[in-house]
């Protein structure tokens, strides 16, 4: 697919202003499809009224979302790096909510309920509830706060690999073994609550600023609606539209149960045992760690996210084998497609965010790696996955250009300030390491 006129980009230039953008604005660059309109609204709204408004990067949470399920398109004939391939209608539909279950559900209960009720509302429930609970990293509801505990526990005396690794896995192992065995069904329904009250209160929040100018929320996500009274009233009806489905599929009762919920603790947590009994660690390379940085914590966050990874992997494999390896249909990339296409946005501003810098340069080596072998493999057993080649070599090209950015801001800063050598031997590091990867890259030999 070659895109034949000049794509606009008006509805990321609507959210970088803090601005709702019109539903005849977003079908006009995703596609006339009335759930593209929906899945943003939602997204603005969960992440608006939950106080997830801004990234560290300083991008709009929103804004993340959209150009990462817009970007396949909007840069497919670019002439520096284009993406030769776009998202199908329900990869779209699954990156544009991506970010929901970890950063809007906020814990394990949560991110189920919300990917849940949003499978329902998007339809083709099975599917793209699958997607999303394998674009979802479960482990870190476990890991998560365990790392953050020992952070703020040793932020003082940094710790290193021997007795480091002995306390990181100590204190993984003890929360562990308390998983719950047993979860209230009340507890459950708040998070539904929740879910319902984020849309009605951004509903108001939006009403009020469209008539009186003023929004009473601390961190919002839209601070100007100046829509045509025709637009406003329209994404009204998307909001209202919303939730009446969320009224229809609670009194249906389709509803996460508690049964689900101690099932998923239990799949979770034999995940994350599997992984350390195996004791196949995952090192970080020391010279790209930053000072007082724990090298047993990079350890575990770099092999459970490499395991996360393998999910998406192994389900994408074994749902084409299922097919029996379609020439003609990919829809197994479900996952792994919107998974690269949102970390393809995440690597854009690796420079604006240096504390962070190494995370994202990990997880899309990563990333490469298992898309590449993925695709490697499909080739192999005569299945379609030539857009999952492009997305690839569109990601390794983009790590390119924003490390060789990063690099140059880091001699910038080098020649004013001695101080900041260390971070330029990081970020060279960094591209020589990139190197690594490119016989993989190669291999693919994608047309």
């Amino acid at each position: 697919m070659q895109q034949e006129t000049e794509l606009s980009n008006i509805v990321t230039q609507q959210l970088t202003k803090n601005r709702l953008p019109a539903k005849k604005q977003i079908l006009a660059e995703l596609g006339q499809n009335d759930k593209f309109a929906e899945a943003v609204y939602l997204n603005i709204a969960l992440l608006h009224q939950s106080g997830k408004s801004m990234r560290r990067d300083s991008k709009g949470a929103s804004r993340h979302a959209y150009d990462a399920a817009y970007r396949p398109k909007y840069r497919f004939s670019d002439p520096k790096n284009p993406t030769k391939y776009t998202l199908s209608e329900p990869e779209t539909i699954c990156t544009l909510l991506h970010d929901i279950g970890e950063d809007v559900g906020k814990t394990l209960i949560g991110a189920m309920v919300f990917n849940d009720m949003q499978s329902h509302l998007f339809g083709n429930g099975h599917t793209l509830k699958k997607n999303l609970e394998l674009i979802t990293n479960y482990r870190d509801f476990i890991w998560g706060p365990v790392k953050s505990g020992l952070k703020k526990r040793t932020a003082q005396k940094p710790l290193w690999r021997s007795a480091d690794m002995h306390t990181v896995l100590k204190q993984l192992r003890f929360v562990l073994d308390r998983v719950p065995n047993k979860v209230k069904k009340e507890d459950i329904m708040l998070d539904y609550a929740r879910f319902r009250w984020c849309i009605h209160s951004f509903k108001n929040g939006i009403e009020r600023l469209h008539s009186h100018g003023f929004y009473d929320h601390q961190r919002p996500v839209i601070k100007y609606v100046d829509l045509h009274i025709d637009d406003f009233f329209e994404a009204i009806d998307v909001i209202d539209g919303l939730m009446d489905r969320f009224d229809e599929v609670l009194d249906a009762g389709y509803i996460v149960t508690p049964e689900q919920v101690v099932e998923k603790y239990g799949v979770v947590r034999d995940q994350i045992s599997d992984v350390l009994g195996k004791e196949e660690f995952l090192y970080p390379d020391e010279k790209l760690m930053f000072p007082g940085e724990s090298h047993a914590i990079l350890t575990l966050d770099k092999t459970l996210y490499y395991a996360y990874l393998s999910d998406i992997y192994s389900a994408a494999l074994q749902d084409a084998e299922d097919a029996r390896y379609p020439v003609d249909d990919d829809s197994f990339l479900g996952a792994m497609m919107p998974k690269i296409a949102e970390n393809a946005d995440n690597v854009l501003d690796i420079s604006k965010d240096p504390s962070h810098m190494e995370s994202i340069y990990r997880k899309s080596r990563g990333l490469l790696r298992a898309g590449a072998n993925l695709y490697q493999t499909l080739q192999n057993r005569g299945a379609s996955s030539l857009r999952l080649g492009y997305a690839v070599q569109h990601l390794y090209k983009s790590l390119q250009i924003s490390v060789t950015d990063a690099l140059s801001v880091a001699k910038i800063d080098l020649k004013r300030d001695t101080a900041y050598r260390p971070t330029y031997q990081r970020v060279e590091l960094m591209r020589e390491k990139l190197k690594d990867l490119k016989p993989l890259i190669n291999k693919m030999k994608v047309i």
